[in-house]
């Protein structure tokens, strides 16, 4: 496809070149002053330079455990060459009056620096395996569910060390964005776990996170107002009373609004302040796609909720452009913020969705 980004291409070429030019960078004073600074990125380093020898196994397979100095330099460098340069774009941005969003997944994959560094915080059995990994039940998104195959927390002995894994994870985070988006929030009042050995994720369990102790012990580190919920999903009162605590915004998409049902909450005249309103997440499909996508039910619903909300929000309705009239009532309900997807903003189909939830595919996250 022209429109995918060739990453296999370049994390063979570019880590390569980025390697040589390590041996001809000459400030290696200006790396150690960086990772001072930045032990977490440390850890990343070391992780990659054992990898590296290792053949690239998954470390729980590793037979050489000495990190070696060739590649453990070249990483440093690497990692320090990419904060850079972020931190130009960033202060770029800043300047232009764009506040940047990113994104901390609440889960992090077995064969991963994370996991690597701090096994203790997860539930491993005697190899290092999960003894149980993440996803969640059946949904909109998914009729089997999403088995995504994570390994889940060891709260029990997050609890003990009052969550400090938590802590330095989104602290590193809002180190290097404006705002933080907590991804699957739901999973922080109560997680869904499942076998290892599941084919699908239709039989779990779910399980009581420690939450109010974890955001009091949080929110003594960091600036909450700094962080959005991604509260979508299967939401429930445990969900809804843990973001009332929290106070952070919840994300209201209007891709999932015009369902016929006057109580729907992301209906944009039914939307709260505290809120970031989007027309799609990056799960959705374009607004264009999912126009394109509705039978005929579903289009009257759409229609006649657009339509609906137009007159309450005193947006005109424009007949022959429904995505026009959604995107002006984003702009026109009460969230404090309205994110427009470029996508959206551009008018694209579905060759520009970005992700399909609970399906690998060659196209997710590569458009």
């Amino acid at each position: 496809s022209p429109y995918l980004c060739e990453f296999d291409r370049l994390r063979q070429d570019r880590i390569n070149l980025l390697k040589k030019a390590s041996w001809r960078f000459k400030n290696v004073d200006a790396i150690n002053n960086f990772y001072k600074t930045h032990p977490k990125t440390l850890e990343f380093c070391k992780f990659m330079a054992l990898k590296e020898v290792n053949n690239y196994a998954e470390w729980q397979a590793w037979t050489v455990f000495d990190i070696p100095k060739k590649e453990y330099y070249e990483w440093q460098f690497i990692e320090y060459e990419f904060f850079i340069q972020w931190a130009e774009i960033k202060n770029y941005a800043n300047k232009k009056g764009v506040k940047i969003i990113g994104d901390i997944p609440i889960y992090v994959d077995a064969d991963s620096a994370d996991v690597w560094a701090n096994p203790t915080e997860f539930q491993l059995d005697k190899n290092n395996k999960p003894k149980l990994v993440a996803g969640v039940p059946p949904d909109y998104f998914c009729s089997d569910g999403q088995l995504w195959g994570n390994p889940v927390y060891d709260y029990e002995y997050l609890e003990k060390t009052n969550f400090e894994f938590w802590i330095k994870r989104v602290k590193h985070a809002l180190s290097i964005y404006d705002y933080v988006r907590i991804d699957h929030f739901r999973g922080l009042d109560r997680y869904y776990e499942i076998a290892p050995t599941a084919i699908t994720a239709k039989e779990g369990e779910w399980i009581d996170v420690p939450s109010h102790k974890l955001f009091s012990a949080l929110h003594k580190s960091i600036d909450k107002s700094r962080i959005i919920a991604e509260d979508l999903g299967i939401i429930d009162d445990g969900v809804r009373e843990l973001l009332k605590a929290t106070e952070y915004p919840g994300m209201k998409v209007l891709c999932f609004a015009f369902n016929g049902e006057s109580d729907n909450l992301y209906l944009p005249q039914n939307i709260e302040e505290n809120s970031i309103c989007y027309t799609g997440t990056h799960d959705n499909d374009t607004l264009i796609g999912f126009i394109s996508s509705l039978n005929d039910w579903d289009m009257n619903n759409l229609v006649n909720g657009v339509k609906d909300s137009a007159e309450k929000l005193g947006v005109e309705f424009n007949s022959q452009d429904i995505s026009e009239t959604i995107i002006e009532l984003g702009f026109s309900c009460k969230a404090k913020t309205f994110i427009l997807p470029f996508s959206d903003l551009l008018k694209k189909g579905t060759e520009y969705r970005i992700n399909l939830p609970g399906v690998v595919r060659e196209e997710n996250w590569a458009v």
